[in-house]
């Protein structure tokens, strides 16, 4: 009979910081959409520079990003990226997000 209610008790308290865990979850899901709405909301729009890039497929540019300049023929251009082949051969995929300018 005692083993019968401890594992009552145990089980009640479990519930209990279940339920706590669920708001604490349900509360860090609230912040979590806020943060990413912040963060869509500072994130440029990448349809324009998608447009610009795939027009000019097969062509030379010069793409400036965070980490230097690079050169070469637009080879390819997804949907958050753009595929460059180098005067070596070297093919390098450039981030959009890591454009910050194309000539």
């Amino acid at each position: 009979m005692r083993l019968k209610k401890f594992v009552v008790a145990r089980l009640a308290r479990l519930a209990d910081q279940l339920g706590l865990l669920r708001q604490q979850v349900d509360r860090l899901s609230v912040q979590v959409s806020a943060l990413q709405s912040r963060v869509d909301a500072l994130t440029p729009a990448q349809g324009g520079i998608v447009s610009f890039l795939r027009a000019r497929v097969g062509t030379l540019a010069t793409i400036e990003t965070p980490a230097g300049t690079l050169f070469g023929t637009i080879i390819l251009v997804g949907e958050d990226f753009v595929q460059l082949r180098e005067a070596d051969g070297s093919i390098v995929l450039i981030p959009l997000r890591n454009v910050l300018s194309v000539v």
